[in-house]
């Protein structure tokens, strides 16, 4: 298992897209955690202020994610009108399960 660098301050990028069925795909890409969740919120608001439409967050950039992230998705859960995640590593898939936050983020095949 790769050792993670504290070192030197998480990050991660955040795109959005039109999806082919009307929805929002967001795509995070890196390190979503306490270091920069804020950072991601303001951004997501953003999005999500010009566009409440049902959302996609695409995960398969993401290398790690901490409670701090996984408590955003489920915030943006509550306000939206849909939220699936799509592309899913298999460990924060496993989080995710073990969490039980799958009951309210929708986790596609």
């Amino acid at each position: 298992m790769a050792a993670v660098d504290r070192a030197s301050p998480a990050t991660i990028v955040v795109t959005s897209a039109p999806g082919h069925s009307g929805e929002v795909v967001i795509s995070l890409a890196g390190e979503l955690d306490m270091s920069n969740v804020e950072t991601v919120r303001w951004q997501l608001d953003t999005l999500l202020a010009a566009n409440p439409t049902p959302i996609v967050f695409d995960l398969s950039e993401v290398g790690f994610m901490d409670s701090s992230g996984i408590a955003l998705l489920v915030q943006v859960a509550a306000s939206a009108e849909a939220i699936s995640l799509r592309h899913v590593p298999e460990l924060i898939q496993r989080v995710l399960q073990i969490t039980g936050v799958t009951d309210v983020l929708v986790v596609e095949p």
